[in-house]
């Protein structure tokens, strides 16, 4: 049987600290999920890291883990922090900025 989620122990408690941690001046991902209309995958971010804005063609979802991010949506600023998320429709451009260390999961599906 195929397996859709990768890269990831099974059957197990995940501690995203333990296989994603959060390095100096750095930005890490682990994609766990790759599809042709879907992805998912974990960052870890260092205070001041980001990702520029930029647009998909899925509808996106955040999730922070940990810590805390900005997430510009068009031209809106919000403040996500652990247990929060943030949906963004498909097509709009959006990006992410580490107010402080943070550990995140993204989530990214089109239509089915």
């Amino acid at each position: 049987m195929k397996h859709t989620i990768q890269n990831l122990e099974k059957s197990v408690v995940l501690r995203p600290q333990n296989f994603l941690p959060i390095k100096r001046n750095q930005i890490l991902s682990l994609t766990f999920c790759r599809r042709e209309k879907e992805s998912a995958a974990f960052f870890s971010f260092d205070s001041g890291e980001g990702i520029s804005k930029e647009s998909a063609d899925q509808d996106t979802l955040y999730v922070v883990l940990s810590g805390g991010a900005q997430i510009e949506i068009e031209s809106d600023a919000h403040i996500v922090c652990a247990g929060q998320g943030i949906a963004v429709p498909a097509g709009v451009p959006h990006g992410v900025h580490a107010t402080q260390p943070v550990q995140l999961m993204k989530i990214a599906v089109g239509e089915i």
